[in-house]
């Protein structure tokens, strides 16, 4: 929907979800803090948001005269979801459970507020104009090892047949 005067609205929408919830509503600015922000996102946000907190997921959504009755699963966390699906081989399960063993709420949520004081100073300073020295540090690679490695991605597979073809 190009140019249309409401289309921030839809965008804002989305990005309430999960980025303006741990990162807060000022604007970002600097891309100095990129690597920072990459690695809150990737290495805290993401665990958190995927192995501990719940969502609802529409189940069903029934016509009852002029209305639609939403009927909603039970809540689940997206963790919970995967290994109970059948859309992941056992191997994959496997790694998952292993990383959900290996990972600590308190820790993270301890993490992501520490993360967050150091955006939230880096940016005030960047605004001063004064360089945030050693507030940028992203932990290297080889110190935090991805939980990722083991897997390789599938082959994407098209979710519909194109109509008319």
């Amino acid at each position: 929907r190009a140019y249309r005067k409401n289309d921030n609205a839809h965008v804002e929408q989305r990005n309430n979800s999960i980025n303006r919830r741990w990162l807060g509503y000022e604007r970002l600015d600097f891309s100095e803090i990129t690597p920072l922000v990459d690695f809150y996102f990737r290495s805290i946000i993401c665990p958190l948001m995927n192995h501990f907190f719940p969502s609802f997921k529409l189940f069903d959504k029934r016509r009852c005269q002029s209305r639609t009755q939403r009927i909603y699963a039970e809540p689940q966390t997206p963790y919970s979801r995967l290994i109970n699906s059948d859309a992941i081989g056992d191997q994959r399960k496997a790694i998952l459970r292993e990383q959900h063993a290996s990972l600590n709420p308190l820790a993270l949520r301890r993490q992501q507020k520490h993360y967050q004081r150091l955006i939230d100073t880096s940016i005030k300073l960047l605004r001063l104009g004064q360089p945030p020295t050693g507030l940028l540090a992203v932990p290297s690679r080889a110190d935090r090892p991805s939980p990722f490695a083991q897997l390789q991605m599938p082959e994407v597979l098209p979710l519909r047949k194109k109509y008319g073809s």
